[in-house]
């Protein structure tokens, strides 16, 4: 071989070798170097990093992270670990650095992790040099060479305490808001825009018995063609109302029937709002099914009960009316509407009925400020208020009506509201004028026909004195016509005439006094005084000689506001009427009694007798009442009326053994119950007749 060639050859191969050398030295050193600055960034990112060979063996801890645990350089050389198995010691190695609580599960995640080659992210608790757990996220990944064998495997892990903390407290807080959700009596939704639902509550699952799941998606919104939730006449309205909101936005409310899970279909009341970003951009909607059947039930049960109330005081034959203190808060029933001639127009419009304007101009003037004054004098809640006034009606007549109304206040607004009836009671009206002229005509009846009996009665009585006179006169006549007049005894005998001429006068005066017609005032009179000028009366008559009547006046006895008249008619009334139960009697009769007594506030009068005594029938008192053959009924009907004119009463009781006991009172003059003026009529007194 050439010498040249052969040089050429040993300059190659020491080329050659002092390039694979300077190669090496070179590769080497980079490799130093990267791996320095690796090392630096590892140590000094904000978290920890590690690596371990293909079988799970560490091979290296960053100091950072060492320090962190409170380890040395020891911890990575425990490997007490056969290749493809876990070790006990390894597992003790863990333990020292791995909450209680999250060892067994992170070995066995780890241990999946080897077999599976695939990268993993676990989170797990682990002990700081202090002895405190915190909260780490590790995430680990495999290094494979070109054949894809596994190399090493690098792992990372930093600190997420805090965040793992407020995730904790957000999921706590997430099932304590789930567990209220599913607590509250109510179902819960929530559907996207276009009107699907994304989630039923767990009680709205068990109401319709299926999950969400199990609904398909195209069935999820309420329409008409998917009426199988929803009642089949409800469907429409409420696709409509949802239709609604979900083009405009505004909140949802419908009500309508949904099918539960046993097929019966109850009334639930929908509302939806839809939720909204920052921005205002719509999110999602979210809503309430709140179950209102019973409500439902019990409003239509409420709504039917109006129905018949309304019914019934449009159909009763009283008119009936409200009114509030607020303008336009009145209400008028149908028969009220009817009498009036008020259209129901005015009477449900917009504004209301005026009841103000409908007072001026349906009450009769004359009684309109009365009315006025007792409807504002406010006599307070619960307070019946009773008046009559004419009231005209739809043809312009104007008829007597007795309205009564009671105030009541809204126990939540405390408002004041009136509740009134109208009675038409034009004929009552007209009855009790009629009457009341028919029981005039009958008093002067009774009083004529009363002295019609007294007449023989009268005139016997009066005879007497006139006979008396006219013996005396002639006495008188002969006493002056002698030789010698005897002046001394005809002036007896013109004294007895005067006396006995005062006697008659005073007869025939109480007999014009008890028979007047005029109206007369009533004064203060003493009751034992008239009941001595009756009883004179009275006491002459044949039945009065017959019986007798026997007086019982109280001393000292009270006066009383009267009209004498009056007062003598009941007497002599009631007396009569005594005297003739007893001149019915059998066996000698006992004297009539009148007795007079008093209390604190009523003079009281009693006429007692001892005859047959009243039937028991209710109907003593009342008009056309009789138990005589021959008598009209009226006697104590107008005793009655009398006696109450005078603020005072009449009643009868049963006397003992037999008999009966009427009895009238009148209040004592100057007590409230004395409703008259005092008033001094020379025509009241029946001695000014006498002249």
């Amino acid at each position: 071989m050439p010498t040249h060639i052969l040089l050429t050859v040993i300059c190659a191969v020491i080329v050659g070798f002092a390039s694979g050398y300077v190669w090496r030295v070179w590769s080497t050193r980079h490799e130093r170097l990267v791996d320095k600055y690796a090392r630096a960034i590892v140590e000094g990112m904000p978290g920890h990093g590690w690596s371990n060979d293909p079988d799970g063996r560490f091979t290296y801890v960053s100091p950072p992270a060492l320090r962190y645990y409170g380890l040395d350089d020891s911890f990575i050389k425990m490997n007490g670990f056969k290749r493809g198995q876990f070790h006990e010691a390894y597992a003790n190695m863990l333990a020292q650095i791995i909450h209680p609580e999250d060892l067994q599960g992170t070995l066995d995640h780890w241990a999946k992790t080897l077999k599976s080659g695939e990268p993993a992210t676990y989170e797990y608790r682990l002990r700081r040099w202090d002895g405190v757990y915190l909260w780490h996220r590790l995430a680990v990944h495999p290094a494979r060479d070109d054949a894809g064998s596994i190399t090493a495997w690098y792992g990372t892990q930093i600190d997420i305490e805090v965040e793992k903390v407020a995730e904790l407290a957000l999921r706590k807080r997430e099932q304590e808001l789930q567990r209220l959700i599913e607590a509250l009596p109510i179902n819960i939704w929530c559907c996207d825009l276009d009107g699907y639902v994304t989630h039923f509550s767990k009680r709205l699952q068990s109401f319709f018995g299926c999950e969400l799941d199990d609904i398909p998606h195209s069935e999820r919104r309420v329409s008409r063609s998917n009426p199988g939730l929803i009642h089949p006449d409800d469907a429409g309205p409420a696709e409509d109302l949802l239709k609604h909101s979900l083009e405009t936005g505004e909140p949802l409310s419908a009500r309508y029937r949904m099918r539960r899970a046993d097929g019966i279909y109850r009334w639930t009341e929908q509302r939806g709002e839809l939720l909204r970003d920052a921005d205002g951009k719509p999110l999602q909607w979210y809503g309430v099914a709140i179950d209102i059947d019973a409500l439902k039930r019990e409003e239509d049960a409420l709504r039917y009960r109006e129905q018949e109330l309304r019914q019934l005081i449009d159909v009763i034959p009283m008119m009936i009316w409200t009114v509030g203190d607020e303008k336009g808060n009145t209400y008028f029933n149908k028969p009220l509407l009817t009498f009036t001639g008020i259209s129901p127009e005015d009477n449900t419009g917009t504004d209301g009925l005026d009841a103000g304007r409908a007072m001026a101009e349906l009450v009769h003037p004359d009684d309109l400020p009365a009315l006025v004054t007792l409807y504002n004098s406010n006599p307070g809640d619960n307070a019946v208020v009773t008046m009559r006034y004419r009231l005209r009606r739809a043809d312009g007549v104007y008829r007597w009506v007795e309205g009564r109304y009671a105030g009541l206040r809204d126990a939540s607004s405390g408002k004041l509201r009136q509740y009134g009836f109208l009675i038409d009671v034009e004929e009552e009206v007209q009855s009790q004028a009629a009457l009341r002229s028919m029981q005039e005509k009958l008093g002067d009846a009774a009083r004529a026909a009363s002295l019609a009996e007294l007449a023989a009665s009268i005139a016997h009585e009066v005879n007497q004195p006139l006979t008396a006179i006219i013996s005396n006169a002639e006495a008188c006549h002969r006493w002056l016509t002698l030789a010698s007049p005897n002046v001394d005894r005809a002036i007896a005998s013109a004294e007895a005439m005067i006396n006995n001429a005062t006697d008659a006068a005073e007869i025939v005066s109480s007999i014009r006094s008890l028979f007047r017609r005029s109206s007369r005032a009533r004064v203060i009179e003493n009751v034992n005084t008239v009941i001595q000028e009756v009883t004179r009366i009275i006491g002459v008559s044949d039945i009065g000689v017959k019986v007798g009547i026997r007086t019982e006046l109280a001393s000292n006895i009270p006066t009383v506001m009267m009209d004498r008249v009056q007062i003598q008619q009941i007497l002599v009334n009631l007396i009569r009427n005594g005297l003739e139960a007893l001149d019915g009697s059998e066996g000698t009769a006992s004297p009539i009694i009148v007795r007079s007594r008093y209390d604190e506030t009523h003079v009281i009068v009693e006429v007692i007798d001892d005859g047959v005594g009243l039937p028991t029938e209710a109907g003593i008192g009342q008009a056309f009442f009789t138990t005589k053959d021959d008598g009209m009924g009226m006697g104590l009907v107008i005793c009655r009326s009398i006696v109450e004119a005078h603020n005072g009463d009449l009643w009868h009781t049963k006397n003992s053994p037999q008999g009966t006991i009427f009895a009238f009172s009148l209040p004592i003059s100057g007590t409230e119950e004395d409703g008259a003026q005092p008033s001094h009529d020379d025509a009241a007194d029946i001695s000014k007749f006498a002249s």
